[in-house]
């Protein structure tokens, strides 16, 4: 009869762990996108490649642009996921970034020297 209490509080603290891990699954989740650009010029050559994660009520990643700096934004996201800021880049400019995020993906589009848009895909 002693190990009914120890077991109840084992019980206990094992569903508490999985529900803190569920919680900490949900808030982080990586997403992330790979295109290539359209608009004038060279942009039909540039790549970009955007990495970000769920972070409560902003998303947090990087970009960039196949062989040039990397970028790094926190932009907030309201409750069905829709972000939207401007990021600086080079030279004083900014690429406008939107979109939609969600756990299991969503959508990104980026305006400015050139445009880049597509899926969000989980990692």
């Amino acid at each position: 009869m002693r190990f009914a209490p120890l077991c109840a509080t084992l019980t206990t603290a094992a569903v508490a762990a999985l529900a803190c891990t569920a919680v900490a699954h949900a808030d982080g989740e990586k997403l992330a996108f790979t295109g290539g650009g359209s608009g004038t010029g060279h942009c039909f050559k540039y790549q970009m490649h955007v990495e970000m994660t769920l972070q409560g009520d902003k998303v947090v990643g990087t970009l960039q642009q196949k062989g040039r700096s990397l970028y790094k934004f926190s932009l907030a996201k309201d409750a069905s996921g829709k972000f939207a800021g401007d990021v600086p880049i080079s030279n004083g400019n900014k690429l406008a970034l939107s979109g939609t995020a969600a756990p299991d993906g969503g959508s990104i589009k980026m305006t400015g020297y050139c445009n880049f848009s597509g899926k969000l895909a989980a990692q």
